[in-house]
């Protein structure tokens, strides 16, 4: 399987993102990518009994690459990607928040800086406010 191929996760996500690949392809990957992301991120790199790490289908390189390109992603999205990009992005924020995601909050104020007058970005940066959100809305209050 191409899943547990290194660098396929961050190529298939370069794919969605692109906006000179047709929609359709788009399309599909971002549902593709959306279905591995719920199945597989949360699975970390694990030993077996001889000793020898076997390797989970995303190295934390891999995992990185999306991390840092998500609301780049949301930025440039159409209306058919950007509803699975918000639950990839949830998918991530469940396993890697805030751990994993140290700049995840000053990434979002800064794109909701509205002087900088970048709707497109500012309408990402609130679906990833949304998505955070998601995540914490019925957890109990910690004391």
């Amino acid at each position: 399987e191409l899943d547990n191929v290194p660098g396929y996760l961050p190529t298939l996500f370069l794919i969605v993102k692109s906006t000179e690949v047709a929609t359709e392809i788009r399309q599909a990957g971002v549902i593709y990518l959306k279905n591995l992301v719920h199945k597989q991120w949360g699975a970390e790199f694990i030993t077996v009994n001889d000793g020898e790490p076997q390797r989970v289908p995303f190295s934390p390189e891999d995992k990185q690459a999306v991390r840092s390109g998500i609301i780049d992603a949301l930025t440039e999205a159409d209306h058919l990607t950007r509803p699975q990009l918000v639950e990839i992005l949830r998918r991530i924020l469940i396993h890697d928040f805030p751990d994993r995601m140290p700049g995840f909050i000053e990434q979002m104020a800064a794109g909701l800086d509205v002087t900088t007058q970048d709707p497109k970005r500012t309408r990402a940066c609130l679906l990833a406010c949304r998505a955070l959100y998601k995540v914490y809305e019925y957890k109990p209050p910690v004391s």
